[in-house]
């Protein structure tokens, strides 16, 4: 009589399942694995406070959108670079034009135009100013026309952006009050009858409209307006950039891709910005 090794029906229908089993206990796992890889990152973002609004408001419909996170913070453009470059941000909010060290280290892409627009404060007698006339004022030591100069700190694109428009060194500049935020600059304006600073036409305009606090004055005769940017008559007009490290997170690739398409554009446009481009 022979003896066979060959395992019962019912041993080997008993195997197949111990082994159907501990396969898909492995191919859960893995799937568990994957998907724990696969979980969103935060998208961090610092700079130009200017930048900054654009970005925290077109953050919520992203986020509504593909449940990514975002945050934003400012800081000042020349922030926004360094953050980027040493990976504390996936993107730097950038208020100036970049710097020739600065785009061998970052890629930068336009978010959208902006004008500098002129404030004084409400009782103020100046009408407007020319080009020439802020030169003058904000390179002359002795301050003759005895106003307030109000700038934004050092680091800032708005400071940076004003000198390049007047051709001044920034060893050159003479200012009276220094400061850290648009808002901070806004109230010293607001806050001083014989002040004179320079924001964002957008932030400017939006506080007009609020409580009036500051008024726009023409600058060589023209209004800081979307219009007057789009055509470009507005004398200081200024590109608004997000930079990134040429190897950026995924999560941050299609934020940026949301920066640029029609509803964050809606945004930018409704904010009084000139969006550089609107994709579908």
């Amino acid at each position: 009589m022979t003896t066979s090794n060959s395992p019962s029906p019912e041993t080997t229908s008993t195997s197949l399942s111990a082994v159907d089993r501990r396969s898909f206990l492995c191919v859960t796992a893995v799937g568990l694995m994957a998907s724990a890889c696969r979980k969103t990152v935060p998208v961090t973002t610092s700079g130009a406070t200017t930048v900054q609004h654009i970005l925290s408001l077109a953050a919520e419909p992203f986020t509504a959108e593909t449940g990514v996170q975002v945050d934003t913070q400012g800081g000042g453009s020349t922030r926004g670079v360094f953050d980027v470059v040493t990976g504390r941000a996936h993107i730097g909010g950038i208020a100036r034009e970049p710097t020739a060290s600065e785009r061998k280290l970052v890629n930068f892409r336009p978010l959208a135009r902006d004008a500098i627009a002129v404030i004084v404060h409400p009782s103020s007698p100046l009408a407007g100013m020319t080009s020439q006339q802020v030169r003058s004022i904000y390179t002359d030591p002795l301050n003759r026309m005895a106003l307030t100069r109000v700038v934004m700190a050092e680091g800032h694109g708005t400071r940076d952006a004003l000198l390049a428009h007047l051709n001044v060194p920034p060893a050159e500049l003479a200012a009276d009050v220094s400061a850290n935020s648009v808002n901070e600059l806004v109230l010293a304006v607001a806050r001083l009858p014989q002040a004179i600073g320079f924001v964002s036409n957008a932030e400017a305009r939006a506080t007009v409209s609020k409580d009036r606090t500051v008024r726009m004055v023409p600058l060589d005769g023209i209004d800081a307006t979307a219009a007057t940017v789009a055509d470009g008559r507005y004398p200081m007009i200024r590109t608004l950039y997000c930079g990134v490290r040429p190897v950026v997170a995924h999560e941050a690739l299609r934020f940026l891709d949301f920066l640029g398409g029609t509803r964050a554009c809606a945004i930018m446009a409704d904010l009084g910005f000139v969006p550089a481009a609107a994709r579908s």
